[in-house]
């Protein structure tokens, strides 16, 4: 599947204002090696098609794992072998590539340099050197179109970074929870955060 990959975020952090001769934040405790210890559901949501449109539904007693077990499953074990290490003078690297990459953190979360391709990619965690949170979506949907012939839009998937209904609704070919008029129409998704301490 692939899903794990540099891919953090989270505040720049130093100790004392202390820098390197080239201006490189020092921070205690570095190298440091983070490794998995979990996923933490951080949204669930779900809405069934009515008359009305599309109404939410009550997500606290559903278990996640009758809908996206063998995905978790599978990313679950991807991070089991996942190893960072944040090393001295903002380097970082992982066990599955074994890449040494630049990282610094910011705004839109830790970004890393890949020197092989050359190019700062921003990340899909947040944290810190202590504690990354990986960002992890699931999705699925069902809803029937009715333009000239019934047919159904379905999708089940899971990706990297955290989905919204507004990112929601294009993917199930919706302009909005109104065109839900079926009893059968589902959208759901689920946002996790897969833990590396």
């Amino acid at each position: 599947m692939g899903v794990v990959g540099f891919y953090f975020s989270s505040c720049k952090k130093e100790e004392n204002g202390h820098s390197d001769d080239k201006g490189t934040p020092i921070i205690r405790g570095l190298p440091k090696m983070l490794i998995y210890k979990g996923y933490k559901i951080k949204e669930f949501k779900m809405y069934v098609g009515s008359p009305q449109g599309g109404k939410e539904v009550n997500t606290d007693d559903i278990n996640i794992e009758n809908y996206w077990g063998k995905f978790i499953d599978s990313i679950n074990r991807e991070y089991e072998e996942l190893r960072i290490n944040f090393l001295l003078r903002s380097k970082i690297t992982d066990s599955k590539t074994g890449e040494v990459c630049s990282y610094r953190f910011g705004q839109e979360g830790l970004q890393v340099y890949s020197y092989s391709n050359k190019f700062w990619t921003n990340s899909e965690a947040y944290g810190s050197v202590n504690q990354l949170c990986f960002k992890q979506n699931f999705s699925k949907y069902k809803i029937t179109i009715n333009a000239g012939g019934i047919y159904a839009v379905i999708g089940d998937t899971c990706g990297k970074g955290f989905q919204t209904l507004e990112s929601m609704l294009p993917n199930a070919q919706l302009s909005s929870l109104s065109d839900m008029k079926n009893a059968e129409d589902t959208l759901m998704w689920c946002n996790m955060d897969f833990v590396l301490e």
